[in-house]
């Protein structure tokens, strides 16, 4: 009995944790890009990675690629979508400089989601929730596992520029942002500069955000609003800091949703409309309990819900009432992530 007893009650030391989970992420992330030797370009990825090809071939000047990038932003934010910033991107794919620059892509991807994941859970967990580095970065290592070994597609979560660069990289750029967000509420005693960069950051990240797949930048969106009104509602004056940066990840969504080439996409696409991110799921889906809901009568409910508030539990349940305001935005943007179109 006293082997078993040590057994139970043995336990490594949280440093020894974390190299272990460590070494077996790393063991399954180097077969991943083993393979990437083998990685070509494909789709979109010569759609936009034509001009700026033939500017390399033409000059051999980053400058004169970058200019021709910023025109193929500039043309398909008129005539397809408003994508800006994740356009710019695609249009500076790897193999614009040679195909066996292609390679380079799963680095790409993989390092962007592993460091906004890392960064993520150092900021949430350590930073703000007050947990040790070695527990942050542990469950960064087993979130990172997760989302590399249960992706339903590797090729476009990875591999594919365009689609990788589009979702992966901006997802990686979203975890970037949150981790802002709980350093700015955990710096309450920090010095002004220090603040006043984290306010940077966000504003930066918010414009270039903003401007990605409209599943991250709605979803920042509601989120930070939600953390806004959170923050308002328990009087805690760290919500002015976020003001600023909502404003701008807003203006951003703006532009991505305001563009003229979104009606011309809209028009090629008639059998869908989104004229509301949230309206689509509304109108052509069944809501949560599985029964079809008439459109009119989801717009009502909501409405109520934002205007009237919801009925206080009994405060044996320990849940706040006023906190369930915060179920109608959430479900509008569970729904809307099921557009067909939403992209």
């Amino acid at each position: 009995m006293r082997p078993l007893k040590r057994i139970i009650h043995f336990r490594l030391p949280e440093k020894a944790v974390f190299w272990l989970v460590l070494a077996a992420v790393v063991l399954m992330l180097v077969p991943m890009l083993l393979v990437a030797r083998y990685n070509v370009p494909c789709a979109d990825d010569y759609h936009f990675g034509a001009p700026t090809h033939a500017a390399w071939q033409a000059t051999h000047s980053l400058a004169a690629v970058v200019k021709a990038a910023g025109e193929k932003v500039a043309e398909r934010y008129a005539n397809w979508q408003g994508t800006y910033s994740a356009m710019f991107l695609m249009a500076l794919q790897p193999a614009v400089f040679g195909n066996g620059f292609y390679a380079l892509v799963p680095f790409l991807t993989l390092g962007m989601l592993a460091a906004g994941t890392c960064f993520f859970c150092l900021s949430l967990f350590a930073k703000l929730l007050g947990a040790s580095r070695w527990q942050a970065l542990v469950l960064a290592l087993v979130w990172l596992d997760i989302d590399t070994q249960l992706l339903p597609s590797a090729v476009q979560g990875f591999y594919w520029y365009n689609g990788a660069i589009f979702y992966t990289f901006f997802f990686g750029v979203q975890l970037f942002y949150f981790g802002l967000v709980a350093r700015c509420l955990a710096a309450q005693h920090a010095p002004r500069g220090r603040s006043a960069a984290c306010v940077a950051g966000l504003c930066v990240l918010g414009l270039f955000l903003g401007g990605g797949n409209l599943v991250t930048a709605f979803g920042t969106l509601l989120i930070l609003a939600c953390v806004l009104y959170l923050l308002a509602l328990c009087k805690n004056r760290r919500w002015r800091v976020l003001v600023l940066p909502f404003l701008c990840l807003a203006a951003g969504f703006a532009i991505n949703v305001c563009a003229p080439g979104n009606r011309v996409r809209q028009a090629a696409a008639r059998r869908f409309s989104h004229r509301l991110p949230c309206g689509g799921p509304f109108r052509r889906r069944q809501c949560s309990f599985g029964s079809p809901v008439p459109c009119w009568w989801c717009w009502r409910w909501c409405f109520w819900r934002l205007c009237c508030g919801t009925p206080r539990p009994p405060r044996a349940s320990g849940f706040a009432g006023r906190f369930c305001f915060l179920c109608s935005p959430l479900a509008c943007m569970r729904r809307s992530f099921a557009q067909p179109g939403m992209r």
